[in-house]
């Protein structure tokens, strides 16, 4: 017989909608932390006369360098709501997916296969 070990062996849709979801929790928690830390660069902008930049780079005031930081922020805040719209729809569609019964059979034998016989001794 054949080995069929390197065939590989479809995943669950319904494991993978899971992960879609896992994904769209850390996102959820991504944003969270992205808005606090827009909240307390805001915070630092209203308190110009307490910031100092370095001289590294071309020169910029504290408020300035504060604003932009806030601005920045804010656009990796709209691109991260575009992803959780897009993974939100993708969920949905990852939610109608299963497998047929003719695949969910093979995938079993293919399982099967590929587990190590028992080693019996008398």
């Amino acid at each position: 017989m054949p080995d069929h070990n390197d065939e590989s062996v479809l995943p669950i849709p319904s494991d993978l909608y899971l992960e879609v979801g896992e994904v769209q929790d850390q996102l959820a928690e991504l944003q969270s932390k992205l808005l606090d830390l827009q909240h307390r660069y805001y915070e630092l902008s209203r308190a110009p006369r307490s910031l100092d930049v370095d001289t590294l780079g071309e020169p910029i005031s504290p408020l300035h360098a504060a604003q932009l930081t806030e601005n920045w922020l804010s656009s990796a805040d709209s691109n991260l709501w575009r992803a959780s719209e897009q993974l939100a729809r993708a969920r949905a569609y990852a939610g109608r997916l299963k497998l047929t019964d003719h695949a969910c059979e093979q995938r079993e034998h293919q399982l099967t296969q590929r587990r190590p016989p028992i080693d019996r001794t008398r």
